[in-house]
């Protein structure tokens, strides 16, 4: 076989032939068609004398540009199989056939194709991922997978049932990324903490309850929860509980990780769902700083939000956007028996929208009522009672209303009770924060509780990214298991995403997608020439993306060896 030039304008085009005998005679004949020479980086040009051995052209190639890349960074940013060996066997030099090697591939499938799932194997044995962890292809089996996920988590009756080494291999990974990639300014972490709940199909032994979830579905879930870094958004560490439990009960065990993991004490951001005198007290006495919010519901926190104006003061200002402002300030009075800790900020669209959207209301329902008014013929008290509560429902307290009897009939007027009207206005678009530093200022406080959204992109990243739901394992340990495949997952996409980032726009050719998409299409092949040392090429990879890499601090991944004689 050889591989024929044929030039067409300025292009030039490349096909593989074959020779062959014909009643005596040699002749060649077309076998397929290789693209532009262009496309294709080193592709074998054809032979210039019949005295050169023509290589042959493989007959396959294997995906290699994202699985490289994944593959570098599981290795070398995160030292991922090597810490997953360490943990589930006390060995960190296994050779050979190793849990980390296994379940390191598993992860990039998951963080790369997670579609792919139920073709593990078959996937695996296409890249080159065999090449990377020196092992065969065959070693990639669904029992393979499955025997190293269970060094990670196993059924264990010495042990509450199972031991688990999920969420301590991931602390390692998250020590082992601190060390190298440090706090700026010797900083400490701000870390955001918030939970969700997955949904499972499967028992669950004792992780699947029914709860509260956004879609309100009546299925058995857990619930996710994870400490997210706002400095480069890594997963700092992550625990699973019971689908029925709350935001609140979950604070304890999140006070158990934090003490486990000896992290230095910086600030923690959480939403309101977890906030308590009690939970405050447990995380300030671990020296961390909290920044919380505060559900409408004390006494405490009502009296600080109606008795705090917030006036729209340059001084008071915290953003603005295109669809709304932000404005704050500092509470006068204790909040969880701390002076100054208050904060009150109003979104003025929402206030606005919800100062509209009540009066709209009371407008309609002044007007049933006028209706109700010329209805009323023949209507006892307790039927002109039960259609004034239907009409007004929640609203009712918004009015005074006065039924008189008049001769046979009964007389209906109202009036706007403009005193419970005015109390609610104080609430619109209002809220209370809770900020262990006080000398961070009003703006700074409210800034760092709205900037959390990173954990809740952590969130989606895992659900819409990784398909981390719904989970479709019946076993306890199994379930543990997919969730610790999934965060190691994510670990890839965060470190990825975090190395791109640090380009600035003008040298980011390609974005977080379409780099991997590109990467994709990169592949590796090999040819044997007579007489030569094996050679190989990767196809598809061209300088944009070569030098979009190397800024990232990918280097000498994709390294070549070409025919010399040709």
């Amino acid at each position: 076989m050889h591989i024929k030039r044929i030039k067409k304008g300025n292009a030039v085009y490349l096909a593989e032939y074959e020779s062959y005998r014909e009643e005596g005679k040699v002749k060649t004949r077309f076998i397929r068609y290789l693209g532009k020479e262009s496309d294709e980086k080193n592709i074998p040009l054809p032979k210039k004398s019949a005295h050169v051995q023509t290589p042959l052209y493989p007959e396959q190639s294997k995906q290699a540009g994202d699985v490289t890349v994944f593959w570098n960074i599981a290795k070398t940013e995160l030292n991922m199989p090597t810490i997953i060996d360490s943990v589930c066997c006390g060995d960190d030099n296994i050779e050979g056939k190793s849990p980390g090697k296994i379940l390191t591939a598993w992860a990039i499938n998951k963080a790369l194709h997670p579609e792919s799932a139920t073709n593990l194997g078959d996937w695996v044995r296409t890249t080159v991922i065999p090449d990377l962890s020196g092992l065969p292809g065959d070693y990639f089996t669904d029992s393979a997978f499955y025997s190293a996920l269970d060094r990670v988590c196993y059924k264990d009756t010495t042990a509450d049932g199972f031991t688990d080494f999920s969420s301590l291999i991931c602390d390692e990974l998250y020590s082992f990324w601190r060390f190298n990639n440090p706090l700026l300014n010797e900083g400490t972490e701000i870390l955001a903490y918030d939970l969700t709940p997955v949904l499972i199909f499967g028992n669950g032994d004792n992780l699947g309850e029914k709860g509260y979830n956004s879609r309100h579905v009546n299925q058995k879930q857990i619930n996710l929860c994870v400490l997210v870094s706002k400095f480069d958004k890594v997963p700092v560490s992550y625990f699973l509980l019971p689908g029925n439990f709350n935001s609140m009960s979950s604070v304890k065990e999140l006070l158990v990780q934090m003490i486990e993991m000896s992290l230095e004490p910086g600030t923690l951001i959480w939403d309101r769902g977890n906030t308590s005198e009690e939970s405050i007290r447990d995380i300030e006495a671990l020296g961390w700083n909290l920044i919380c919010g505060v559900q409408k519901l004390s006494d405490e926190a009502i009296s600080l939000i109606r008795q705090t104006e917030v006036t729209l003061h340059v001084t008071n200002r915290v953003k603005s956007t295109k669809k709304s402002a932000i404005y704050a300030t500092r509470v006068n009075g204790r909040l969880f028996g701390r002076d100054n800790a208050g904060v009150v900020y109003v979104n003025i669209a929402k206030q606005m929208e919800t100062f509209d959207t009540r009066n709209a209301l009371l407008m309609e329902i002044d007007e049933d009522l006028t209706e109700l008014c010329d209805n009323l013929a023949g209507l006892k008290k307790q039927e002109i009672e039960s259609k004034i509560a239907e009409i007004a429902g929640e609203y009712l307290k918004f009015f005074k209303i006065y039924i008189k009897k008049e001769k046979t009939n009964y007389n209906l007027k109202w009036e706007y009770n403009e005193e419970e009207i005015f109390q609610s206005e104080a609430f619109d678009g209002k809220y209370i924060l809770y900020s262990s530093d006080t000398t961070l200022t009003a703006s700074e406080v409210v800034r760092e509780y709205l900037g959390k959204d990173f954990v809740e992109k952590t969130f989606y990243s895992l659900k819409s990214h990784l398909n981390i739901a719904p989970v479709r394992h019946w076993k306890n340990h199994r379930i543990r298991g997919i969730f610790f495949v999934s965060m190691m997952a994510l670990w890839l996409r965060v470190v990825y995403n975090h190395k791109l980032n640090q380009l600035s726009k003008n040298e980011r050719i390609y974005d977080f997608d379409e780099l991997i998409r590109r990467l994709r299409r990169v592949e590796y092949v090999e040819i044997e020439v007579e007489n030569e040392e094996k050679c190989y090429w990767y196809l598809n990879l061209n300088d944009k993306i070569a030098s979009q890499l190397k800024k990232m601090g990918f280097k000498k991944l994709f390294e070549e060896k070409r025919i010399s004689h040709l």
